[in-house]
């Protein structure tokens, strides 16, 4: 009986242990919350090179506009497996602004998408819309299947959207990026892309203070994400 009712007694300690901290790590979230990012950006301006992907598939690729629906729900059913991919408020925006959603497709599967914003963007590290420039459209999310990766597919989905994006008399992309996220930084820069800035954001008590490149306090995001 002893033996029970000591290990019912660590099982309520533990359980308290973790409530403690689940309640401190909300506390301290509240209380202070920061995130980075690097900033990239690619002229499309002059020639663009071709890029095919190293896979032997028909793939087909669509480009969204008025009816998002088919990513959105493709989205929303795949988002307790990459909870990454789908906030409420970016597809929001997406909707309300005419952001340009593609998709890679194989026997009618969705194996890959990007979102790509124009005018006003939600940034989900900021928790806000961006406005921006007329001329710059902003590569929000790329996403490849994970079965699917090593192809250069993200590759060739980047310089599909260059492609689109200079016909319709857009000159420059940009997208951000934070430092771990190797994968993403190798597709980019292989692609065009230069680092222009490190932005990064500190809430404290709710109060956000942006820093660009590690010591430079602004209040303006626009200004600097769109220079």
């Amino acid at each position: 009986m002893n033996s029970i009712h000591s290990l019912s007694k660590e099982k309520k300690l533990k359980n308290e242990n973790n409530f403690i901290k689940k309640v401190s790590l909300k506390i301290i979230n509240i209380i202070y919350k920061s995130t980075c990012s690097t900033w990239y950006e690619r002229s499309i301006e002059g020639d663009l090179e071709n890029f095919e992907p190293t896979i032997d598939i028909d793939i087909q690729r669509e480009f969204l506009m008025d009816d998002k629906s088919e990513l959105i729900n493709w989205l929303e059913m795949n988002k307790e497996k990459f909870p990454w991919i789908y906030f409420p408020k970016e597809i929001e925006c997406a909707n309300k602004n005419s952001h340009i959603f593609y998709i890679l497709k194989y026997k009618n599967q969705i194996i890959g998408y990007s979102k790509v914003g124009v005018r006003n963007t939600y940034v989900h590290d900021f928790n806000r819309n961006i406005h921006l420039n007329k001329n710059t459209a902003m590569i929000y999310d790329i996403f490849i299947d994970p079965n699917q990766k090593g192809k250069g597919l993200a590759k060739y989905a980047l310089k599909d959207i260059f492609r689109y994006l200079k016909s319709k008399g857009y000159k420059k992309v940009i997208a951000h990026i934070e430092k771990w996220n190797y994968p993403s930084i190798n597709t980019f820069t292989k692609s065009g892309f230069r680092p222009k800035k490190i932005i990064c954001l500190i809430r404290i008590l709710g109060i956000p203070i942006y820093i660009k490149n590690g010591y430079i306090p602004f209040r303006n995001i626009e200004k600097v994400i769109n220079n």
